[in-house]
């Protein structure tokens, strides 16, 4: 590897040494062909490349949703396939079924079917969190660390952790979640470590989805690598060539990629448990050169397993359980209070800011803990065919039913932010396909005479 480091690019400077280690398809055509020819096949390739940059569900949806189903289909096909054709599978999958089916007969399959609502739901946060190269949902934000809070609340409600909370799932929640048992004894202030107890499982889970989640930029480098062919997502997010208008924010990000691919070349299954063991925002470049590295596949998902559901995500929970527990919340408002003794006058009175940062927060704690953060409970109102027929009586009724059904910032927000995550993955997915058909396509221009 170092003597790749030696070769130069067209700019004089050191060529990278991840994109020395193979040339392009254009820069081998360029040796067997004629430079008429070669000028040709290079226009063909510029063409189709900047009409699949141009496919966007804002500028061209139609087509971009045809490509999109197309790679579904493909997709889809492709694993029933290769799932079929693995006996072990087909034999687990029959007998899990046969098990199934056993349980549902004698009306057992109860605690089954539960069991695997909980695992999907708090696995499939977890890959929606970091699927795709930085497009993935923050359902950490969204989902777990809410639910967290929600234990911690009742916890301290409760005075013991023996209530149900398994239920939070699928955006509903069973008739008895997160209510206090009458017949259940306090027994003192539960500690730091009853309260992991009690959310280890949905955080392990939810660690265990975000390992999945970086198999797809590591499967496409390693397939890309095996095949003999260069992958676009890797050599454009590693490469340091472009001229010197680049700051140095740029140059500080393209040396710490470097010395991050080394690491990872070097220390192979280590490095991948120590990058993936805290937030690094960087890590789909990690799971991208350890495809290019023909790293195998158990080796590379255990590190992210043991640095993603074993380290990262408890050590996520210790920070968010000591902002969420009162006694350590009340020392963290103290603290405000007397280090932001500062009067705005904009807030009138003498009240300064610290004050009034630590009533809003104990205010909003207040408001979820009680049920009415979003305003009045349902119970309260009825469905929403009779207060539309309630609305159209007059005009004052007509608007506060469009102000009871619009949604609340944070419920939009979180819309707006599947909405951006679904269509970045439609993109992806719809280009990728449309990689694989011009491909195919230059190859036949270059079979021409």
């Amino acid at each position: 590897q170092t003597k790749l480091c030696r070769n130069t690019s067209r700019a004089g400077r050191p060529r990278p040494w991840w994109r020395s280690a193979k040339m392009g398809t254009l820069e081998k055509l360029s040796r067997t062909f004629t430079p008429r020819k070669y000028k040709r096949i290079r226009k063909l390739s510029q063409t189709l490349e900047a009409e699949r940059r141009s496919l966007s569900i804002l500028r061209r949806p139609i087509k971009t949703l045809y490509y999109f189903n197309l790679m579904l289909w493909k997709l889809i096909i492709s694993g029933v396939r290769n799932t079929y054709h693995r006996k072990a599978v087909r034999r687990s999958v029959l007998l899990c079924l046969a098990i199934y089916a056993g349980l549902k007969a004698t009306d057992r399959a109860d605690v089954v079917e539960s069991s695997l609502s909980f695992i999907s739901w708090w696995v499939g946060l977890g890959i929606l969190s970091s699927i795709g190269l930085g497009t993935g949902m923050h359902s950490g934000l969204l989902f777990l660390w809410p639910h967290v809070f929600r234990v911690v609340t009742t916890v301290e409600k409760c005075g013991h952790t023996d209530f149900e909370s398994y239920s939070d799932v699928w955006g509903t929640r069973g008739d008895h979640a997160f209510s206090c048992k009458l017949d259940v004894t306090p027994k003192g202030e539960v500690g730091a470590l009853g309260l992991w107890k009690k959310v280890g499982l949905e955080c392990f889970l939810w660690g265990l989805g975000t390992a999945i989640g970086e198999i797809p930029p590591y499967a496409l480098c390693y397939s890309a690598r095996t095949a003999g062919k260069k992958n676009e997502d890797f050599e454009e997010a590693f490469s340091s060539e472009g001229g010197g208008d680049k700051g140095a924010l740029s140059g500080y990000m393209g040396s710490w990629l470097e010395w991050m691919l080394r690491l990872v070349e070097k220390h192979g299954l280590a490095a991948v448990v120590l990058l993936s063991a805290w937030p690094n925002a960087a890590f789909d470049m990690c799971g991208m050169a350890c495809g290019h590295f023909l790293m195998p596949f158990w080796t590379f998902f255990v590190g992210l397993v043991i640095g993603k559901a074993c380290i990262k995500v408890h050590l996520q929970c210790a920070v968010f359980l000591v902002l969420f527990r009162e006694s350590s919340r009340s020392a963290i408002l103290s603290y405000l209070r007397r280090s932001l003794a500062v009067q705005v006058p904009l807030l009138g009175g003498e009240r300064n800011l610290g004050d009034f940062l630590s009533e809003a927060i104990v205010k909003s704690v207040e408001n979820i803990r009680d049920g009415t953060a979003g305003g009045a409970s349902s119970s309260s109102r009825g469905s929403l065919v009779e207060d539309f027929r309630e609305g159209i009586k007059s005009v004052p009724n007509f608007l506060a039913f469009l102000k009871g059904a619009m949604p609340s910032p944070v419920s939009l927000a979180m819309m707006m932010i599947v909405a951006i995550f679904i269509i970045s993955c439609i993109e992806q997915l719809a280009r990728q396909y449309k990689a694989e058909e011009d491909e195919k396509t230059v190859e036949s221009a270059a079979k021409e005479d």
